[in-house]
């Protein structure tokens, strides 16, 4: 039987990651005010990629520490079975079992102020370890020994058995992201290679379903664009997994629960308002397993997404337009990723096209092509800074219509050629 201890509150389960890191880093700290949980919200989302001033969330973690620090090993650190021991557990006890696994390892880590521990999802963990020195056999060394101690004290004291790997040395937190991948990557091949990990297959050597990274990085950044097309496209890509499962499935109703958390946390993050985005029914589990097939969720699951996305788009935040040119104005954003016309935003705004094509030049300071552009535009820096894209996928994600239309827009609105942009947001990335 799995062993739960009380911890402090200060440990986070991702459920709760509401802190606001921004005004973390908005004023000077001393180590003893930066907690441990912003810390641990910073690591997350360094690796998530949730935050765009890496350069913050670094001061922020650099400040929290105790020393110079000079070398860095990212670990991941993996719950056995996690999704079949959570399976029956309430949502409370999860978070709590999680909880404790966190507060057990950072004790290790603590003792000689390390390094932080922060929970990322699933049942995984990234351990990132400090040290002042420059040896990669000193910090490697150190790393296997907590590691060690961390594995076989949660399975004497909590009754959890965990799998860990890490990845080799690094000398700046921006690669973090990379090197929690590789990590990850090591462990996931050791538990296809053997079928010794719990997290992917269950007591019968079944796969498990279960929500990736990339699949929740991908979301999440679809989301951040208003992209509807992207995220529905993500949704039936993760469906495309499942589609066999039963509707009973335990694992099945994680992954869908993990999607609507998902879509809550953004929703959350955004502060645009205190009310619910979603107006339709709540899809509890007993639902889930009541629905006739998996397709049917997952119309639900688009549902919920569109309306957040939809909630997410409004005009220019702090500009008082127009009735007609704030739907104009959320049309496009809504649809950029499409062919657009000043007839079809007249037609969603309800008025004539002249009539809008002038009042909207008067109101935003530019012409609706162009504004369209720059909404493109906007979109296409967003999709080469996640670096997960190809230049052809990008252009046609931003709703341009060939590559050589978007070279020469791409470069007229920012100055440089979408490549020089890719090779710059790189650098940036590398440090």
């Amino acid at each position: 039987m799995i062993k739960i201890f009380n911890v402090d509150d200060e440990v986070l389960d991702r459920s709760e990651m509401n802190i606001d890191l921004r005004k973390a880093t908005e004023r000077p700290h001393r180590r003893e005010s930066v907690s441990g949980a912003i810390v641990q919200n910073a690591i997350r989302s360094l690796i998530l990629g949730e935050e765009n001033d890496r350069d913050q969330m670094k001061s922020l973690i650099h400040q929290y520490m105790s020393m110079p620090v000079r070398s860095m090993v990212v670990a991941a650190l993996q719950v056995e079975s996690f999704i079949m021991l959570t399976a029956r557990l309430t949502v409370a006890e999860r978070n709590q079992m999680i909880r404790s696994v966190m507060a057990w390892c950072q004790r290790f880590v603590n003792e000689r102020k390390e390094g932080i521990v922060s929970y990322i999802d699933q049942g995984g963990f990234a351990i990132v370890f400090f040290s002042q020195e420059y040896s990669f056999h000193s910090i490697l060394q150190q790393a296997e020994s907590v590691l060690q101690k961390m594995k076989k004290s949660l399975e004497v004291n909590l009754n959890i058995s965990v799998d860990y790997a890490y990845a080799d040395v690094i000398h700046d937190l921006v690669h973090t992201a990379e090197s929690y991948e590789s990590a990850s990557s090591l462990l996931n091949k050791r538990s296809v290679s053997g079928r010794g990990h719990g997290g992917s297959y269950d007591l019968w050597g079944n796969p498990i379903a279960s929500l990736s990274l990339e699949h929740e990085r991908k979301l999440m950044t679809a989301v951040k664009l208003l992209d509807t097309k992207s995220a529905h496209s993500i949704l039936d890509d993760v469906f495309l997994h499942l589609k066999e499962r039963s509707l009973s499935d335990e694992s099945l109703q994680l992954v869908v629960n993990e999607l609507i958390h998902i879509a809550g946390k953004i929703w959350v993050k955004s502060m645009l308002n205190k009310d619910p985005f979603y107006n339709g029914d709540d899809l509890t589990r007993e639902q889930i397993r009541q629905c006739k097939q998996a397709s049917d969720i997952l119309i639900w699951l688009k549902q919920m997404y569109k309306q957040l996305i939809e909630k997410l788009s409004p005009a220019d935040p702090g500009v008082n337009y127009s009735n007609h040119v704030s739907l104009a104005i959320k049309y496009i954003k809504m649809c950029y990723h499409d062919p657009i016309s000043l007839d079809q935003a007249a037609d969603k705004a309800g008025v004539s096209a002249s009539y809008l094509c002038r009042s909207f030049k008067e109101e935003t300071g530019c012409g609706f092509t162009e504004y369209v552009n720059k909404v493109r535009v906007r979109a296409a820096q967003q999709w080469i800074e996640s670096g997960e894209y190809t230049m052809k996928e990008i252009y046609e994600k931003a709703g341009f219509s060939s590559y050589n239309y978007f070279f020469k827009v791409f470069k007229d609105t920012t100055g440089v050629t979408p490549h020089t942009y890719r090779k710059s947001m790189k650098l940036t990335r590398e440090g």
